[in-house]
């Protein structure tokens, strides 16, 4: 995601004199990487933690950041590729299909604290007497036979999963940019006034 304050800078910075000036590229490569650092990726992590149902701790590991530089003055706020790839679909929406040859989905099944089967759940589950992996009246997954005689499902094999956008990191990361950066950019030029040679 990039955000500009170009035009802001400029307006900003039109009337200080030539030594004063010299500092601007400095003050606003800090202040677009603290922008980036402290308000923009916690930003994004509390989104993620917000919207999302039980996000585990490795998804709101997604956000990063890479800092300005004074002769590249862009500070870029992203998903980490790992978690880019199924947390595109959250924010776009559409349809996402697995990597393998389906999604788990319990059914009935005890959850973790994060809403997931357990490690090691399809292969308890598969340990039981009486279960198997197959498909039952065209319905896929791992079925338990009862001592009645009756199947039991405890995870369904799902081909695909459709979702609706529903984290608006740029809508939500422009908002909190276009509230942070100004003050920052202030401060930034103030100290690199008072550190000029």
């Amino acid at each position: 995601m990039l955000l500009s304050f170009e035009s802001d800078i400029a307006q900003w910075t039109r009337y200080l004199d030539r030594s004063v000036a010299r500092q601007v590229p400095f003050a606003t490569a800090k202040a677009l990487t603290d922008t980036a650092r402290l308000d923009l990726k916690p930003a994004a992590e509390r989104l993620i933690r917000k919207r999302l149902d039980r996000p585990t701790p490795f998804t709101q590991k997604g956000p990063a950041f890479s800092g300005a530089r004074k002769h590249r003055l862009v500070a870029t706020v992203f998903i980490k590729d790992i978690q880019a790839e199924y947390l595109r679909v959250q924010e776009q929406g559409g349809v996402q299909r697995p990597k393998g040859r389906a999604f788990l989905v319990p059914v009935g099944q005890r959850r973790n604290k994060y809403g997931n089967l357990p490690r090691n759940a399809v292969r308890n589950a598969l340990a039981k007497p009486g279960t198997f992996s197959g498909r039952v009246g065209g319905v896929g997954g791992i079925w338990q036979r009862m001592k009645s005689g009756k199947l039991k499902l405890l995870v369904r094999y799902e081909d695909e999963t459709s979702y609706q956008p529903r984290l608006g990191f740029h809508v939500e990361m422009a908002k909190v940019a276009g509230r942070a950066f100004p003050a920052r950019f202030a401060r930034s030029l103030q100290q690199a006034i008072r550190t000029a040679r």
